[in-house]
């Protein structure tokens, strides 16, 4: 249950990343649509929107983070949440279990392709591995700008 709120909190603070954009290209062919949202996307936000209309911050108050997208749709994407705590032992191999969970929760990255519907500007992301990897093959469809 988590992995989806992760998920949906990942998807969600993509779409923060470029909704400005997606008003641009609601119009554009499909190629020159995902030409248009090429580049490196600063994270603002890694929100999770519940059915009932409000918010959580999985990724707590300052969540960090990078969107790539190349010309060709493809794109990777990292967030994380920035009060993860360090490793006491400073070595990965000798974490504690609470130190594990707190990377791993504090974390969601993935790759894979982004694609834009020309007629009504949707986005789909189709994940093709991700650092959960119950994620890898999966596709998110129809997020659309807010607003």
């Amino acid at each position: 249950m988590k992995a989806t709120a992760m998920l949906k909190a990942g998807v969600i603070g993509m779409l923060c990343l470029i909704g400005a954009l997606s008003s641009s290209i609601a119009r554009a062919d499909v190629s020159a649509a995902v030409a248009t949202l090429a580049g490196t996307w600063a994270l603002v936000a890694a929100d999770v929107l519940h059915a009932d209309g409000t918010r959580a911050r999985d990724y707590g108050a300052a969540p960090k983070g990078l969107l790539l997208i190349d010309a060709q749709g493809r794109y990777a994407l990292q967030i994380f949440k920035a009060e993860r705590p360090r490793f006491a032992s400073g070595d990965k191999l000798t974490g504690t279990p609470a130190e594990y969970e707190a990377a791993v929760l504090g974390s969601s990255t993935h790759f894979g392709t982004i694609s834009v519907d020309p007629v009504d500007g949707t986005l789909t992301f189709q994940i093709e591995n991700a650092s959960f990897p119950n994620w890898e093959g999966f596709c998110r469809c129809g997020w659309k700008r807010r607003g």
